[in-house]
């Protein structure tokens, strides 16, 4: 049976409705990448009940470089040769095995469909919001969000996001001593700690 097709919108839908079927008062969610969609999303959608976000390794810019590889996630003809170039770039040159057997064999894995389901849904989002940290911070109210990410390594990156921290008390952002794309598969202590700092 074919998989009906969904979208970001779909997956906040979802999970809306199983956090109100939970009956769960206040949920943090935790997103990988441009799931931060969705968790803003949910802050739109339920307020107070969501009092802060967790981004893991997300590009919260300008539209990054890296959306160049979504034209080809979307070619049929070209999107495995894109995924291996994603992978190579994810992996940072040295993986634990952990992280290689969770792109090489769980995300390597995934059907054409969904890989152009994903490169459409992003390249959607940041059409219609731009630059992350801008949306996030278009939030009335704000929302304490904390950004943990490995990749890239530029300072550049990391220094933007500090001045954006100092001008706006909400919003933390932690580098960790990672190389991957994957920091929560590769330095689970580090992303833990960060996260329970956060909250407490």
């Amino acid at each position: 049976m074919p998989m009906r097709d969904f979208g970001f919108d779909e997956i906040a839908a979802a999970t809306t409705e199983a956090i109100e079927q939970s009956g769960l008062q206040r949920v943090i969610p935790v997103t990988h990448s441009d799931a931060g969609w969705v968790a803003i999303e949910l802050r739109r959608r339920l307020g107070a009940r969501i009092p802060s976000l967790v981004l893991l390794d997300w590009l919260v810019l300008d539209p990054p470089p890296a959306l160049r590889y979504l034209p080809g996630l979307q070619d049929p003809d070209h999107w495995q040769d894109t995924c291996d170039r994603l992978f190579l770039t994810w992996l940072g040159g040295s993986a634990p095995l952990r992280v290689t057997r969770h792109v090489v064999k769980d995300m390597g894995s995934y059907e054409a469909s969904m890989w152009a389901r994903a490169a459409r849904e992003i390249d959607r989002a940041y059409r219609l919001w731009g630059n992350p940290l801008k949306v996030l911070e278009g939030l009335d109210p704000t929302v304490p969000t904390l950004h943990i990410y490995a990749q890239p390594a530029d300072n550049g990156y990391l220094h933007a996001q500090q001045e954006f921290a100092r001008r706006h008390a909400w919003f933390t952002v932690q580098r960790l001593e990672a190389r991957t794309y994957f920091p929560s598969l590769e330095a689970p202590e580090q992303v833990a700690t960060a996260i329970h700092d956060f909250i407490a």
